[in-house]
Order: structure tokens, then C-alpha cells, then sequence
């Protein structure tokens, strides 16, 4: 399944840590991250995932941004008109 979230960045600095951090780990190999994209003014970032579930991805992001940012995570319709997803990595 494919998971939007967008991080409503509450400190920057921390962000940034955070950010890096994540760079020098790898993700779980079941989870694939397809996107990520930052605000011009760096209040918000989205990213979009491809998990098994909602609450697998959110364990594992919620805790790696603590004190930085709040998640919101949406489940994405992958029929829904108008809607652009990459190739699953499921079907590789």
C-alpha cells in the first residue's frame, strides 16, 4: 500500500538532526520510500512510502522524529481518478 504523510515541522533544527540521522540508517527492507519534499519555508514536508500498513510505517517515523515534527499519515486511494503513484516495488 501506498502512504502519504506530511510532517508539520515544529523545530527546524531538530528536523534537520533528525533528517540526518535517518540518512546514515537504512529502512526496514519492507518499507520503500518513493518521495520526500520540504516547504520552501520548512514548516512541512511530505513523503510519500510504500508499506504493509499505516501503523507499521507510523511506529518507525513517529519515533525518529520526536520533538521535531507531528505526523499525519493518509492511506492512499490507488484507483481514485487523477491519482499518479510509481511502480510498486511489490511487483518487482
Amino acid at each position: 500500500m501506498f502512504v502519504q504523510v506530511v510532517h508539520n515541522i515544529s523545530d527546524k533544527g531538530a528536523w534537520t538532526e533528525r533528517l540526518a540521522e535517518f540518512a546514515k540508517e537504512e529502512s526496514p527492507p519492507e518499507f520503500t520510500l518513493h518521495s520526500s519534499v520540504t516547504s520552501a519555508d520548512g514548516t512541512k514536508a511530505f513523503c510519500l512510502w510504500e508499506v504493509q500498513s499505516v501503523d507499521a510505517l507510523s511506529g518507525f517515523l513517529d519515533g525518529a522524529t520526536t520533538g521535531a515534527a507531528q505526523n499525519t499519515y493518509y492511506a492512499i486511494d490507488e484507483n481514485a481518478l487523477a491519482t499518479s503513484l510509481p511502480r510498486s516495488t511489490a511487483a518487482r
